[in-house]
């Protein structure tokens, strides 16, 4: 079944989008840094890492660039996808009938 690619672009665009807005209500809340501690510790990860203070304008950069890219990711996919079902599957030789062999005319 072939996808539509601007379904899969605003999709995939809008999924990214959202994930990145949630992000940057949670920095904006405060949360940032104790989520950050917790994802790293999850991951068993040692390092040191300072959540900047919310900036909106970096917040609104953070979102449109990564639902523009999740757009375009997801446009791309979907093409690929299309591409590989287009080819036209092998076809297998068939045997041509001959007029009065095997059919019930023919008797």
């Amino acid at each position: 079944m072939r996808m539509n690619l601007n379904t899969a672009g605003w999709t995939l665009g809008g999924f990214f989008g959202l994930i990145h807005l949630a992000w940057a209500l949670m920095v904006a809340a405060g949360w940032g840094q104790p989520v950050a501690d917790l994802v790293l510790r999850l991951h068993f990860i040692d390092l040191q890492v300072t959540i900047a203070p919310f900036n909106a304008g970096a917040a609104l950069l953070l979102v449109v660039l990564t639902t523009i890219s999740g757009f375009l990711g997801g446009v791309v996919l979907a093409a690929l996808w299309n591409l590989s079902i287009a080819a036209p599957a092998p076809r297998t030789r068939r045997r041509r009938a001959r007029p009065g062999v095997g059919d019930a005319h023919g008797l």
